[in-house]
């Protein structure tokens, strides 16, 4: 009877598990088959299967990377386990008053930490994977071959470097939190189940969290180091200006240095405290100072402050190097630091109006303000209560065979307008969904003037070619 019980159970979660993995599978591929069909309608089907590719080898990469950081470290710890350093028992008898638990952890390494550190690294490589598309820009993208006026890097390093270099020392600091938290306490445990047998933990145990505590020092460290890089994206001063002032390179550029230094020596301190018993003092002082130090970093009130009564008063003055430093960076970015500059005496320029050039130049004269424009549009060319226009544009375009600048704007739908009575799911989803043509009108004319139409109405229609 318990045979058949027992034999009903497997079967019933085998069936469980396997409804299980063909609905998780069902959801995967039903995405990834639409995507493949449509990809490969479109004449893309050799770059999504590229894309799949880059996708996987991201995640396949990374996790491998994490995988062997759990795996080579769980290994190490598995062989401080049940081995004492001045056991006076026999090894077979010391094990047998070891729980279960760490029993395998110490003779099952392939069985119990590998499927523990293949999960938690494909946990941690998610983040990496989703953003794979970034990744491979970090990796395969060209210098910018221009510097930023602060630190002198290329400025491909805060497009692409920056923002992978922020998420994998999340990823690592997770990493080695997790993973120092578990070392620690299988320590802990086993060195609780020696010391009742008069035992010591081995000294390489010791070792080993000492190196995992010196590591998440470090990456914490490091993420100072990045911190320094991130002043550059500072918008505190819009609509002044962008990037980093006055406070952030003079002060909290400090404090960051402050908090890098404080924290290394916590870190030294805290592993000297560890292996040789004694340095509380000094350990105590470099963490309070690191508190103190974070706390001025992060203090809103503090920064505030220092804004609000030193460099408010004198703005122009304290702010200028950087405010220079802003326009010249605009102006590199849109390359217009390489423009020629020319001299133009005024006989030199033309004023009859019969010459082409002329003709040619005050016909890219925008004379309307886009706001005023924009509400003679919307008392002309509305035709519906439901219709708007939004904003209105700049381009240009041929038309009647001459290339001029004109206004034009599209004429959108607008559901606050529709009328009440009007407001049904049919109408809504199906009948008023989008706007309805373009109005166009030549930039150069006159308030004056009668309004000439390059486009407008409802069907669009144009007198122009």
């Amino acid at each position: 009877m318990v045979h058949w019980r027992r034999w009903l159970a497997v079967a019933v979660g085998s069936i469980a598990a396997i409804a299980g993995i063909t609905i998780a599978l069902s959801f995967f591929f039903s995405h990834f088959l639409v995507d493949l069909w449509w990809f490969d309608s479109v004449g893309y089907g050799a770059y999504f299967w590229q894309r799949t590719l880059y996708k996987y080898a991201v995640l396949g990469s990374v996790s491998i990377s994490f995988f062997l950081i759990f795996f080579l470290n769980f290994w190490i710890a598995s062989r401080f386990l049940g081995t004492p350093s001045s056991a006076k028992t026999d090894t077979a008898e010391s094990l047998k008053a070891h729980r279960h638990l760490l029993r395998a952890f110490r003779t099952g390494s392939m069985s119990i930490y590998a499927p523990l550190s293949l999960i938690l690294s494909v946990a941690i490589a998610l983040p990496l994977y989703e953003r794979w598309e970034a990744f491979l820009l970090y990796i395969f993208s060209p210098g910018a071959k221009a510097a930023d006026p602060i630190y002198g890097k290329d400025i491909a390093y805060y497009l692409f470097a920056y923002p992978i270099y922020t998420l994998i020392q999340h990823r690592l600091l997770m990493a080695f939190g997790i993973l120092l938290a578990a070392i620690l306490l299988l320590y802990l445990i086993e060195r609780r189940i020696l010391l009742k047998e008069g035992n010591r933990l081995a000294t390489g145990a010791g070792v080993h969290v000492s190196i995992l505590t010196f590591l998440v020092f470090l990456i914490e460290i490091w993420d100072f180091v990045l911190q320094r890089y991130g002043l550059l994206y500072s918008g505190s001063h819009l609509p002044l200006f962008f990037g980093p002032g006055y406070v952030e390179l003079k002060l909290t550029w400090l404090l960051i240095w402050f908090c890098l230094i404080l924290l290394s020596g916590t870190a030294i301190s805290l592993i000297y405290l560890i292996n040789a018993r004694k340095g509380v003092r000094v350990f105590a002082g470099f963490a309070l100072l690191f508190v103190l130090a974070l706390g001025a970093r992060y203090s809103d009130f503090f920064l505030q402050t220092v804004e609000k009564y030193l460099v408010k008063p004198n703005e122009s003055s304290m702010e200028r190097p950087y405010i220079r430093n802003n326009i010249q960076s605009t102006l590199s970015g849109y390359r217009l630091d390489d423009v020629e500059v020319r001299d133009l005496s005024p006989e030199r320029i033309p004023t009859d109006i019969s010459v082409p050039d002329v003709q040619a130049i005050l016909r890219n004269t925008p004379v309307w303000d886009g706001e005023l424009l924009d509400n003679v549009y919307n008392q002309l060319q509305n035709l519906r209560t439901y219709y708007d226009f939004p904003n209105v544009n700049v381009d240009r375009y041929t038309v009647n065979g001459i290339y001029q600048q004109v206004f034009l704007s599209a004429r959108e739908l607008n559901h606050a307008q529709i009328p009440q009575g009007a407001r049904n799911w049919i109408n809504e989803h199906l009948s008023y969904t989008h706007g309805y043509g373009t109005v166009m009108t030549p930039a150069s004319q006159s308030g004056g003037e009668p309004m000439v139409w390059f486009l407008n109405g409802i069907p669009p229609e144009s007198s122009s070619a």
